[in-house]
């Protein structure tokens, strides 16, 4: 898991009847693949949390399609569900499905957040607990409060990493506090999921060794850029790019939030994607669909083409019409 700084939360590509689309998803791990080699199947932005159980088992199949990855692509699995014995069912079908048979990607573990609505940081131990007895791969904590309603506290981290099945850890929350309270020093690769101040977030300045972005499925391309400039040391550079991607993003999250279907992460990365995927032609192109097949609407997707036009982060070309070698 340590070697990978910038990770997507993939998204799943669906048709009309809301089948997962899998030659619309190898389609776009493949345009990502030269920025980034970490993936999140079935996280929030890939429908983790919505997806039946027939569409989870159909996003696991995705792991084996060696013309989207290969063996230096890391894969991560969700299990988002509501209660533990959900997650439990969600990470056994994982470990039953990769252990009988290896995806093309390198599979390095579970990503698992607290059970929603938990009041104690008790039953937080205790789920987390249950899981790791049920399962066998490294475990990735998953703060996400906008979903869970409640939080993982910086002592109950402590304790889940001296567990040693805990790795990684992604932090949404983008209230930071696991990682501002410095209780883990290194023991745990970190990365935060919040967007905006991407450069401020990164290490030796902030507390997070890289990313795990919903957007990075369409802006892989500048948080890779940005990556590079924080590592050279140009820090001049690499602010103007944080502060470009920060006002593009909140515009974009902004306009999402006024949808009345739809996860507005998804919602947002479906538009974003549509954009890089067919460049000039995104707005003639069929629309994204949603994990219950229904449409982006086509002024949703105009609006967030006109925002990343502004900040110069739209594509052209998109990576769907560029012409095959």
């Amino acid at each position: 898991m340590r070697e990978e700084r910038l990770w997507v939360p993939l998204l799943t590509h669906f048709d009309p009847a809301a089948r997962v689309d899998p030659g619309r998803t190898a389609a776009h791990v493949r345009a990502l693949r030269p920025w980034l080699s970490g993936f999140l199947l079935a996280g929030s932005t890939g429908a983790g949390w919505k997806a039946d159980d027939a569409q989870f088992e159909a996003i696991l199949e995705l792991g084996y399609d060696a013309t989207a990855f290969d063996a230096s692509s890391l894969l991560l699995m969700g299990c988002l569900r509501p209660t533990t014995a959900e997650v439990i069912a969600r990470a056994r079908t994982v470990e039953a499905t990769y252990g009988s048979r290896s995806p093309a990607a390198r599979f390095v573990g579970l990503t698992v957040c607290p059970p929603v609505g938990a009041t104690t940081q008790r039953e937080i131990l205790d789920h987390f607990r249950q899981v790791m007895d049920a399962t066998e791969s490294p475990i990735a904590v998953y703060q996400l409060p906008q979903v869970t309603r409640c939080e993982v506290a910086p002592e109950t981290m402590r304790e889940l990493v001296g567990s040693g099945r805990v790795h990684m850890f992604k932090d949404t929350s983008g209230e930071d506090r696991i990682a501002k309270s410095r209780v883990l020093d290194d023991t745990l690769w970190m990365l935060r999921g919040a967007e905006g101040g991407y450069a401020e977030a990164l290490a030796p300045a902030g507390a997070y060794s890289g990313w795990l972005l919903s957007t990075a499925n369409g802006l892989a391309p500048h948080y890779r850029s940005l990556l590079e400039a924080s590592e050279r040391g140009d820090r001049e550079t690499a602010a103007a790019l944080s502060s470009r991607l920060t006002r593009a993003v909140a515009a974009v999250f902004e306009l999402a939030g006024r949808l009345e279907a739809g996860n507005p992460f998804s919602n947002s990365n479906r538009a974003i994607d549509q954009v890089q995927a067919y460049g000039e032609g995104c707005l003639e192109a069929p629309m994204p669909r949603r994990v219950d097949g229904s449409a982006l609407p086509v002024e949703f997707v105009r609006q967030v083409r006109r925002l990343l036009e502004s900040e110069g982060l739209a594509a052209k070309t998109g990576y769907l019409t560029q012409p095959v070698p």
